[in-house]
C-alpha cells in the first residue's frame, strides 16, 4: 500500500497534520506533509517501517494512553494531549477505518499550543490561587499530620495531572534520603518502599539544581540524563519521563524535597509547587514533634529501651494475635538501691544502662524496661532450643560483667497459653533466683541491704512467728495419723494473725521462701521430738510456687531433714493447683525429683477456681486435698455429693492417690465421706490448729475418734 492508496482519506493540505497506522503492528503507513514537517522528515521513506509510538511519541513501546481500544467505525474519538516528544498541545480526532478488511487508525491532529497557552495563562491565575489556599487549609486545619500530608499530595497531583507526588526527607546522620510520603494515581504502582535509604550522593545532581535555581523541572529524562547514568536508571525504572521538584530549606540547608512525576497539566507555571514547600516544612516539623512526643511516651530515655507504656501496648497486640510460641526473660537488678546509696545515682544509672545493653544485644526487637530495676524481653515464634541458647548467652554476658548482678527468670511456651500468666510465672522464676542473692548478702552480714527480706528474717529470729498443727485423721479408723503445719504471726497483745493477712505480701515481694523454709524446719524439729517418744506422726507443709521453683529446692529440704534426723518419707510437700501454670515438663521433673528423694506430694485446695481434672492425669501426685468449699452444704446438695464422690473415685482409679478432705465440721459430712471411701480428713470437727503444747496434750488424750456409721 502506497501514498496514492491513502490520498482519498486525507485532504492533503500542508496545514493538515495526520497519519495512518496499522492497528495491529503500529507501523506507520502514511504521514501528511504537515505531519512530516512536524516530525522533522523530508521524504516518505524516512517514516516507512517505523512505529507510530516511536516517531510520534518517542517511546520504546506502545503508548499507555493509546486509543485503539476506544475507536469505533460510527464516530471519531476526540481528545486533547500534550506531546512531550513534539513539545506541543494537540486537539486529536481518531477514527477507525478499514481498507481491504484490515483495521487502521486515522489520526488528525490540530496544534493548539498557542490557544492552550492563552487559556492556561488566564485559568492558571485563578486556579493557582485557589489550589494554594486549598493546600494551605489542608495542612493547617487537619489534626492528623499524616492524613493532612496525604491529602495535600493528592491535591497537588491532581492539579498537575501527575502520576505520582511524594516527599523525600534527608537523614544526615545516616547520610541518606527516604521517601516518607507518597500519592499515586490508581493505575500507577507505589515506589515508596523501593526508595528508602538512598545515598545522598545519588541526589547530588538534584542538590546542585536546587542550589542554582531553587527549583527544577526536567521535561525529558531521556534527553537530560545519559542512559548509563544512575539517575537515569532510577527514574526510568519507575517509568518517569518528566519530573519537577521543589526543595525544603531550613536554616539555609536543603533537608528534602517535594516531587511530581510525569506532570501533564499546568506545567508552564510551577508557582504552586514552589509556594507550598514552606507550608510542608511546617507540617513536617509538627509531625516530627509528635513523633518525638510519642517516642518519649514509649521509650525509656535512660536506656533507649521501650518503656512500660509501650510494653503494655505491645502485650495488648499479642493478646489480639497470640504467637504460636513465646519466650519470656524477666530480669531484676540485684542491689540497685545499695549501689545508689553507696556510690551515687550516676553509678546506679550506669548499672541500669549496662543491663539494658546486654539484654538488647540478644533481644534487639522486644526488650523493655518496665520498672526502676526490672527488664523483660520477649521472643516471638522462636524455637525452644534457639530461645534457651539466647537465655544462656544473656546469663553468660551478665556473669562476665563484674559491675552488674542480676536475677533472671525465663520460660518458653507453645500452643495454648495465657500470656499474662506466663509473664507472672517468669517473674516468680526470677524471684526464686533472687533468693540466692538475698542469702549470700545475709550470710556476709549485709542484711540491711536486702530490705524486706532482712526485716522478715529478723522477725523470725525474734519469734514473731509461730507454727501450729492441725490433726489429720484416718477416717475409717478415726486415728490421728499426722498434722499439717501452719504459720501464724503474733500480733499486738499476743493475738495470732492468720496467713491470709501477710502471706500475699511476702509472695509479691519474693521473700516467701523464708516463711516456707522456717515452717518446714520447725516441722522437722517437731517430728523428731514425736518420733523419739514413739509417736509415729507424719507432717505436711504448704510451699509457695515461687519457693518450689527455686534452684535445688529438693536438695535444700533433704538437708533440713538430715539435720533433724527425719526421713523424707514422713513429710508431705503440699502445693496448690496454681503450680500447674509452670510448664508441664519442668513441673513433672520437679515432682519426680521430690519422689526420688522420698517426699510425698499433695495437691492442695482442689475444688477452688484453679480446679482442672487433667492435672491429675498429667502429674504424679501422692495425695489430693479436697478443698473445704466442696464440703460446704455437702449433706443437702446432691450435685456437690456427686462431685466429691467422683473426685474420690478418680483418686482411686488414678493409681491409689490418697484422698484427704479439708474443712470437715460435722458428723454428717464425716459419715458421707466415709461412704465415698475418702481416706483422710481434717477440720474443726476434729480440732482447730493447735500450738505444740496444746497438741501434745490433745494427742495423748484423744488419739482416736469414733467413726460414725455412714448413711445408706
Amino acid at each position: 500500500m502506497n501514498k496514492k492508496d491513502f490520498a482519498w482519506l486525507i485532504m492533503c493540505s500542508r496545514k493538515t497534520i495526520a497519519y495512518v497506522a496499522d492497528m495491529d503492528s503500529y507501523e506507520l503507513k502514511f504521514l501528511s506533509p504537515a505531519a512530516m514537517e512536524l516530525c522533522g522528515l523530508t521524504a516518505p521513506e524516512e517514516y516507512l517501517n517505523q512505529k507510530c509510538f516511536e516517531l510520534i511519541q518517542g517511546l520504546d513501546a506502545p503508548c499507555a494512553f493509546c486509543t485503539n481500544h476506544k475507536l469505533r467505525t460510527d464516530a471519531p474519538y476526540k481528545w486533547e494531549f500534550y506531546n512531550q516528544h513534539l513539545k506541543c498541545w494537540a486537539s486529536i480526532e481518531d477514527s477507525l477505518i478499514e481498507i481491504d478488511g484490515h483495521p487502521y487508525r486515522l489520526e488528525v491532529i490540530r496544534d493548539i499550543s498557542k490557544d492552550k497557552a492563552k487559556i492556561d495563562s488566564i485559568l492558571n491565575q485563578l486556579t493557582m490561587e485557589e489550589m494554594l489556599v486549598k493546600c494551605i487549609e489542608l495542612l493547617a486545619y487537619e489534626n492528623d499530620a499524616d492524613v493532612a500530608i496525604d491529602r495535600f499530595l493528592e491535591t497537588v497531583g491532581d492539579f498537575y495531572a501527575a502520576d505520582r507526588t511524594y516527599i523525600f526527607e534527608y537523614d544526615f546522620e545516616q547520610d541518606c534520603a527516604n521517601n516518607t510520603y507518597e500519592w499515586c494515581q490508581p493505575h500507577i504502582s507505589s515506589e515508596k518502599d523501593n526508595l528508602q535509604q538512598l545515598p545522598l550522593e545519588l541526589l547530588a545532581d538534584w542538590g546542585a539544581k536546587f542550589e542554582r535555581h531553587g527549583f527544577f523541572y526536567i521535561n525529558s529524562v531521556r534527553e537530560d540524563y545519559a542512559q548509563d547514568s544512575p539517575e537515569y536508571n532510577i527514574l526510568n525504572q519507575q517509568g518517569i519521563q518528566s519530573v519537577a521538584a521543589a526543595p525544603f530549606i531550613q536554616d539555609g540547608r536543603i533537608t528534602g524535597f517535594l516531587g511530581v512525576d510525569n506532570p501533564s497539566a499546568n506545567t508552564r507555571d510551577w508557582t504552586l509547587l514552589r509556594s507550598v514547600s514552606t507550608f510542608v516544612i511546617d507540617e513536617l516539623k509538627k509531625r516530627r514533634l509528635l513523633l518525638d512526643l510519642e517516642y518519649a511516651s514509649y521509650r525509656d530515655l535512660l536506656t533507649g529501651l521501650s518503656n512500660r507504656n509501650y510494653y503494655q501496648k505491645f502485650l495488648d497486640g499479642l493478646k489480639l494475635s497470640p504467637p504460636d510460641s513465646l519466650g519470656i526473660v524477666y530480669i531484676d537488678i540485684n542491689g540497685l538501691k545499695a549501689a545508689n546509696d553507696g556510690y551515687g545515682h550516676q553509678y546506679g544509672d550506669y548499672i541500669i544502662t549496662q543491663s539494658a545493653m546486654i539484654l538488647k544485644r540478644f533481644f534487639p526487637d522486644c526488650a523493655f524496661r518496665i520498672g526502676g530495676d526490672e527488664f523483660i524481653a520477649l521472643s516471638i515464634d522462636c524455637a525452644q532450643a534457639s530461645f534457651e541458647q539466647k537465655v544462656a548467652d544473656v546469663k553468660a554476658a551478665f556473669d562476665q560483667d563484674k559491675n552488674v548482678d542480676v536475677s533472671i527468670g525465663s520460660l518458653w511456651k507453645q500452643g495454648e497459653y495465657n500470656i499474662e500468666n506466663e509473664i507472672i510465672l517468669a517473674d516468680e522464676l526470677m524471684y526464686s533466683e533472687k533468693q540466692k542473692y538475698y542469702d549470700t548478702i545475709l550470710r556476709e552480714g549485709r542484711g540491711s541491704r536486702t530490705g524486706q527480706a532482712a526485716h522478715l528474717l529478723q522477725s523470725i529470729q525474734n519469734h514473731q512467728f509461730t507454727v501450729v498443727y492441725q490433726p489429720q485423721v484416718e477416717l475409717a479408723t478415726g486415728k490421728i495419723v499426722g498434722v499439717e503445719a501452719l504459720i501464724r504471726k503474733k500480733g499486738p497483745g499476743g493475738k495470732l494473725i492468720t496467713p491470709d493477712h501477710f502471706i500475699p505480701r511476702y509472695e509479691r515481694e519474693g521473700i516467701i521462701r523464708h516463711i516456707d523454709l522456717y515452717v518446714f524446719e520447725v516441722l522437722c524439729a517437731q517430728l523428731k521430738k514425736w518420733h523419739d517418744r514413739g509417736d509415729r506422726l507424719r507432717g505436711s507443709v504448704n510451699f509457695s510456687r515461687v519457693t518450689l521453683m527455686e534452684t535445688n529446692i529438693v536438695k535444700t529440704l533433704q538437708n533440713v531433714c538430715g539435720q533433724y534426723g527425719v526421713a523424707p518419707e514422713d513429710v508431705t510437700v503440699e502445693i496448690t493447683e496454681s503450680v500447674s501454670k509452670v510448664e508441664n515438663a519442668a513441673l513433672n521433673a520437679l515432682i519426680n525429683t521430690f519422689h526420688a528423694a522420698g517426699f510425698s506430694i499433695s495437691l492442695d485446695d482442689f475444688g477452688t477456681a484453679y480446679s482442672n481434672l487433667s492435672i491429675l492425669g498429667e502429674l504424679d501426685f501422692t495425695e489430693l486435698k479436697i478443698d473445704k468449699s466442696m464440703l460446704q452444704d455437702l449433706t443437702g446438695n446432691k450435685k456437690k455429693q456427686a462431685l466429691v464422690k467422683n473426685v474420690i473415685l478418680i483418686c482411686k482409679d488414678f493409681g491409689n492417690i490418697i484422698s484427704l478432705a479439708e474443712g470437715i465440721e460435722s458428723e454428717e459430712q464425716y459419715a458421707l465421706l466415709l461412704k465415698y471411701h475418702c481416706l483422710l480428713g481434717q477440720g474443726y470437727y476434729f480440732s482447730k490448729p493447735l500450738s505444740e503444747k496444746v497438741f501434745n496434750t490433745y494427742y495423748r488424750t484423744k488419739k482416736t475418734f469414733r467413726a460414725p456409721a455412714y448413711p445408706h
